[in-house]
């Protein structure tokens, strides 16, 4: 329990220092997991062994400590930097149809596709040498996280 109060003190204190955490994933015991926008978090609270989330649209999401596996925050990079050739990067972005992965440590990749909202459209293995179809996400923002580094693309 206290490891996960304080890895979610830690992360509020980014959010309202001005780093960019702008996500939570909760990893539960029984491998489902839920992503969770900070910016749309009012309060939480430690209830006993449990911690509730309360949001601004009024929900809220009520999860018992012991069921809880792991909490991990990520941020989205504000702009695109120029990367080493040795760290990974992805092209192109924006994107049409495909995305390909350039400089990745292994072989494969464990891949996820958010959008914006944290709503997760896709998720699977990804080869260093295929690239990841994305023709059929609609316009707009997404997440695209390997091997738990989180990147934003567009999508047109």
């Amino acid at each position: 329990m206290k490891k996960i109060i304080s890895s979610i003190l830690l992360a509020y204190i980014f959010v309202s220092s001005g780093f960019a955490m702008t996500h939570m994933r909760v990893e539960k015991n029984d491998a489902s997991e839920e992503v969770i926008q900070l910016n749309t978090i009012r309060t939480i609270r430690f209830q006993g062994e449990n911690v509730q989330f309360n949001y601004k649209n009024g929900k809220s999401d009520l999860f018992a400590a012991n069921t809880l596996k792991s909490l991990q925050f990520s941020s989205i990079p504000s702009t695109i930097e120029e990367k080493t050739s040795a760290e990974l990067f992805f092209y192109p972005n924006p994107a049409t149809d495909y995305i390909y992965l350039k400089n990745l440590a292994t072989e494969e990749a464990m891949i996820s596709i958010y959008q914006i909202d944290g709503v997760i459209v896709m998720k699977g293995k990804q080869s260093l040498h295929t690239g990841i179809y994305v023709g059929n996400l609609a316009s707009g923002l997404y997440l695209l996280e390997v091997n738990k580094q989180t990147y934003k693309f567009r999508k047109l």
